[in-house]
């Protein structure tokens, strides 16, 4: 019954965040932009916000109303809102702040080709423009919903709530590992399919690519899950970490092929013969770092995801 419990609160807690996107009387569709349109934004981060006040209340007290020894105090803590407070009690700022930081670094291994791109692109092509060009993007209306709102509010219901409704309402003998970082993700990863709904009333593409999207999607965002549950489960539930890594990979997406390559093959090809050579080298370059970049994902993540507070669950 506890088990049955704990995967129904999760569901509702993953449906509360859907319902609240879809709670309206007008359809994305009606306006000209779709889901990106400012209006339809608004909307949604204003439901969003409700649906989120709502659950910060009353998910620490269904918890402590099921849990005897769990008072609502601590319940609400474990949520992680507050910056410095790990779980089971500990107040350690420092070690909170330097566990956001190894987040960040994992994080710049994983992306050292696109960042490193993203550099020259920035000190040979775009040179005074770049910085205005990142201000516009990241603290646009639809900067706001991808690289703020969204990782804040996913991080705090579809790992924070989730995994705290878990340790919370199973049993000791029946709660393992494997199961927080891999079964709790499915909600994340299902509550994505959702935007095959928008594609398919968009009426632009067919089925058999929205059915492809969407299990890609789903496919990805699941396994994005499994990876922040497992940082905040070594953490000791260091929420922030999870949103700081998640508005980076917002940020930076999937890698693509190389922005400086690019623009000086199609955009501006360059009539020295020298500089072309270089751009083609880069090319390389630029691929091998793709490649060193996962090579440095894979040795450095347990050092950077384990923390003095790790849940050791």
């Amino acid at each position: 019954m506890v088990e049955f419990n704990a995967f129904w609160l999760s569901l509702y807690i993953s449906g509360s965040y859907v319902a609240a996107i879809y709670s309206t009387t007008k359809q994305a569709e009606d306006y000209p932009s779709g889901r990106d349109d400012p209006r339809v934004i608004k909307s949604r981060i204003q439901r969003v916000c409700f649906i989120t006040l709502i659950n910060a209340i009353k998910i620490p007290w269904i918890l402590h109303s099921q849990v005897e020894q769990l008072s609502y105090r601590e319940a609400f803590l474990n949520l992680g809102l507050i910056p410095g407070y790990y779980r089971k009690g500990n107040w350690d700022i420092t070690t909170y702040i330097h566990d956001i930081c190894k987040g960040m670094a994992l994080m710049a291994f994983l992306y050292v080709g696109p960042l490193l791109d993203s550099l020259l692109y920035l000190v040979f092509v775009t040179r005074g423009t770049g910085l205005k060009e990142f201000s516009d993007e990241v603290f646009s209306i639809w900067g706001l919903r991808n690289y703020f709102f969204a990782p804040f509010t996913e991080e705090l219901f579809y790992t924070s709530m989730l995994l705290n409704t878990y340790l919370a309402l199973k049993p000791d003998t029946g709660l393992n590992f494997r199961l927080l970082i891999w079964q709790t993700p499915l909600f994340f990863g299902l509550a994505h399919a959702h935007h095959a709904y928008e594609l398919l009333e968009q009426g632009i593409l067919g089925w058999p690519t929205i059915l492809l999207n969407t299990i890609c999607q789903t496919a990805y965002t699941t396994l994005f899950g499994t990876f922040t549950n497992y940082v905040y489960l070594r953490s000791g539930g260091n929420l922030w970490s999870c949103i700081v890594i998640h508005a980076i990979c917002n940020y930076m997406g999937f890698p693509e092929s190389s922005r400086l390559h690019m623009h000086f093959t199609v955009v501006k090809k360059p009539e020295n013969i020298h500089v072309r050579r270089l751009v083609d080298l880069w090319k390389k370059c630029y691929l091998v770092l793709l490649l060193m970049g996962i090579l440095f994902f894979k040795n450095q993540f347990d050092a950077l995801t384990q923390s003095k507070w790790n849940l050791g669950v």
